[in-house]
C-alpha cells in the first residue's frame, strides 16, 4: 500500500458543469516516509525524493491555477451608468438643468439633470421621496416614490 501512496499523483481537472477547479491530492501522501521508519524497502524507493518533489511542484502549480481562477471572478469596476438611490430627500430647488435635494439632516445634494426627469411641478414641495437614479455625464431619472414613514424616525 505504501508503494501506491508513494506513487500517488496530483490531478487537476476542470469540471465543466460547475466551472470550478478541483484539486485531488491523497491525504495518505503524508505517510510516504513510513517504509523508512519501519525498515521495509519496496522496489522503486530510490526515486522517492524526486517523486515527492514532482508531486509538490504539481500541487503548487494547481494551487496557483486555483488562485488565478478565483482572482478572475472578482467583478470589474462598474461602468458609468450605474444605478444608485437617494432615500429620504425632498426637492428644494428645481430647474430645467439641475435639481437640489435635501435630506432630513439638511445636507443638500445638487444634481445635473438630463431629459429623462419629469416636470419640476410633479415633486411635492414638503414631501420626502426616495429617488432611483443612474450615473452618467448627467444624472438620469429612473423612478421616485414616497419615502416610508419610518425612515423619518431613524
Amino acid at each position: 500500500m505504501t508503494f501506491l501512496v508513494r506513487r500517488a499523483a496530483v490531478f487537476c481537472s476542470h469540471s465543466a458543469g460547475k466551472g470550478t477547479l478541483k484539486l485531488f491530492f491523497p491525504v495518505l501522501l503524508i505517510f510516504a516516509d513510513a517504509p523508512k521508519a519501519s525498515g521495509i524497502r519496496l522496489s522503486g524507493d530510490e526515486n522517492a525524493p524526486s517523486m515527492k518533489k514532482i508531486a509538490i511542484l504539481i500541487a503548487v502549480f494547481c494551487f496557483i491555477l486555483l488562485l488565478t481562477k478565483i482572482a478572475n471572478q472578482v467583478p470589474p469596476a462598474p461602468p458609468p451608468g450605474t444605478a444608485f438611490s437617494l432615500k429620504g430627500v425632498r426637492v428644494v430647488q428645481c430647474s430645467a438643468a439641475e435639481i437640489t435635494l435635501v435630506n432630513r439632516h439638511q445636507d443638500p445634494t445638487t444634481l445635473e439633470k438630463d431629459d429623462s426627469w419629469p416636470d419640476c411641478a410633479s415633486f411635492p414641495p414638503n414631501e420626502y421621496l426616495d429617488f432611483y437614479l443612474s450615473r452618467g455625464e448627467e444624472t438620469k431619472y429612473l423612478s421616485s416614490e414616497a419615502s416610508p414613514w419610518w425612515r423619518g424616525v431613524l
